[in-house]
């Protein structure tokens, strides 16, 4: 019985012999055996995670793709439901449903108090909207209940009484137009808007306030960058639900949205202009920023907005 096995190699050298006992035979052939099975486990294990891997990124697509269509969702609510509670709070107003607010004592400007400070004066106009956002060539259609502009096929038979409330202010401007920030803030919201606002921006304010402006032709500004008073943010246009050229700005408190006149017409030397909106508790406002800026020891003023 054969023991032992010769292999021969010819190259154009000549002839090489090996021999090799069966054992060894067996120990190369295990060997090979070996090295061929975890390859191809190997190459199974490539071909699994592989096609897991694409699995992952289809499902992370389509949870960025959701994310995407929630937050237009939640914002179509928002609006929606920001539109109902002024419709609700104009009908109570014309019927005399609302309760009345205690009258707020009249805001006396003396030497005396911090309406006058110099730092508190100068944070409120950085920080809180005011001016225009774009220059003034008049209003096309003011803040407060009006006959909706562009109706759908469902809306009812056509009326000359006021039937929409309008929540801005829309600013005669060219298609194009330069549009400002009104004050110091951060950028919510850039981009299209699916419920009527076109292409929109808005900017989050201090103190709960929030500017937004719309049926814009394109914005130069991404959600999270920081603004100031003046910056260029945008172009007007004519997107979304608009019957023509023109920039709608907002301006919003907490949930309510605001008259923009009050603002628009605030400045340096028309200070007391913006004390007429009664919405928002200017004193007790004023009188936390008074102390805050003109006493170093007192920790930075930090409000939390929602």
């Amino acid at each position: 019985m054969q023991n032992s096995f010769t292999i021969t190699i010819t190259t154009f050298r000549g002839s090489r012999s090996f021999s090799m006992t069966k054992r060894q035979v067996r120990v190369v052939l295990s060997a090979l055996g070996g090295l061929v099975s975890c390859l191809l486990i190997a190459l199974a294990g490539i071909w699994y995670f592989q096609e897991d891997r694409e699995q992952i990124a289809m499902q992370l697509e389509e949870v960025v793709a959701n994310k995407d269509d929630l937050y237009q969702a939640n914002q179509a609510l928002s609006l929606a439901n920001q539109d109902k509670q002024d419709r609700i709070h104009a009908y109570e107003e014309k019927y005399g449903l609302l309760e009345q607010p205690k009258p707020e004592p009249v805001v006396a400007v003396t030497p005396f108090d911090g309406y006058r400070n110099a730092l508190v004066k100068r944070h409120l106009l950085a920080s809180i909207p005011n001016g225009n956002p774009v220059p003034f060539k008049g209003v096309t259609s003011p803040y407060g209940r009006r006959v909706e502009p562009i109706r759908s096929k469902n809306s009812g038979p056509i009326s000359d009484e006021p039937n929409d409330f309008h929540g801005g202010i829309d600013l005669r401007a060219k298609t194009g137009t330069a549009v400002a920030a009104t004050a110091d803030g951060v950028v919510e919201f850039s981009g299209r808007d699916h419920s009527g606002y076109g292409v929109l921006v808005i900017l989050r304010h201090d103190f709960g306030f929030r500017t937004a402006y719309a049926h814009l032709s394109k914005t130069l500004v991404k959600k999270g960058d920081f603004v100031t008073r003046g910056d260029v943010i945008a172009r007007s246009g004519n997107s979304g639900r608009s019957s023509g050229p023109h920039l709608h700005y907002e301006v919003r408190f907490i949930r309510n949205r605001l008259n923009p006149n009050k603002f628009m017409a605030w400045t340096w030397d028309n200070y007391e202009e913006v004390f007429k909106e009664k919405q928002v508790k200017w004193r007790s406002l004023v009188k936390i920023l008074n102390r805050r800026l003109t006493n170093p020891a007192q920790p930075s003023l930090q409000l939390a907005q929602k």
